[in-house]
């Protein structure tokens, strides 16, 4: 069953947050039907948060992209680098929904 992110009960909500922010992703907020998710820049854990949303019935990628942190400060491995850039100044942002049916 299709059940959007911002449509689950709060104790749902709160666990599939917690679950990603304990393998080192941030919860940046919800985006129509999906959650968007500060990815780290640890490839491993980046397959686990994928891993823990699809367990969570959020297999779908509706987006990602790079955004630079301006006056932003995340943690060190929240940093991301972009070519032809050194300096590790963007944020790595992907959107987990429901999937298409």
């Amino acid at each position: 069953m299709k059940r959007a992110f911002a449509d689950r009960p709060g104790d749902e909500r709160m666990a599939i947050r917690q679950a990603a922010e304990n393998l080192g992703g941030y919860i940046q907020g919800y985006n129509g039907e999906g959650v968007t998710v500060a990815m780290p820049n640890d490839p491993r854990a980046c397959a686990a948060i994928e891993a823990a949303m699809a367990e969570a019935g959020l297999p779908f990628v509706m987006d990602r992209h790079y955004f630079p942190l301006g006056t932003d400060k995340p943690r060190d491995e929240l940093r991301h680098s972009v070519y032809p850039y050194d300096e590790r100044g963007f944020w790595l942002f992907q959107t987990f929904a429901p999937e298409v049916s």
